[in-house]
């Protein structure tokens, strides 16, 4: 019988793109039957539903919350999935923390340091991307 785990990381946004990139990596793993990380929008979470990997846990996720929502064929190999996930999850704030580079904080911040550029990238919650644009 399948196993089915979901881990909820309140208030951690990452980007639709990096996460798409990360349940591919998931889902890849021996064992995986199904695997995503999303936000824990309603929309989100009916993709999950109707997949068959949304549990207790995830029903419970906010908008703001990061929902890791697997199903793997044995116990097993749903923690080991879980585990991978956790290290990918958590690369990005290693690599941060390591002084892998700099990244501003603000847009007047980020124009002080490059006052010649033409294009940033705005990354986060879609419902606060127009105010951020």
């Amino acid at each position: 019988m399948s196993t089915v785990v979901n881990e909820v990381r309140r208030g951690l946004y990452l980007d639709s793109v990096a996460l798409m990139r990360l349940s591919r990596e998931i889902a890849a793993m021996e064992g995986v039957e199904e695997a995503g990380l999303m936000m824990g929008t309603p929309a989100n979470k009916e993709i999950r539903r109707n997949a068959g990997v949304l549990d207790a846990d995830g029903e419970a996720a906010a908008p703001g919350d990061l929902v890791l929502a697997l199903r793997a064929k044995t116990h097993a190999a749903a923690e080991a999935a879980r585990a991978a996930a956790r290290q990918l999850i958590d690369r990005p704030k290693q690599a941060a923390q390591e002084g892998s580079s700099w990244r501003p904080r603000s847009m007047r911040g980020a124009f002080a340091a490059h006052p010649d550029a033409t294009l940033a990238l705005i990354s986060v919650a879609g419902d606060f991307a127009a105010a951020e644009a």
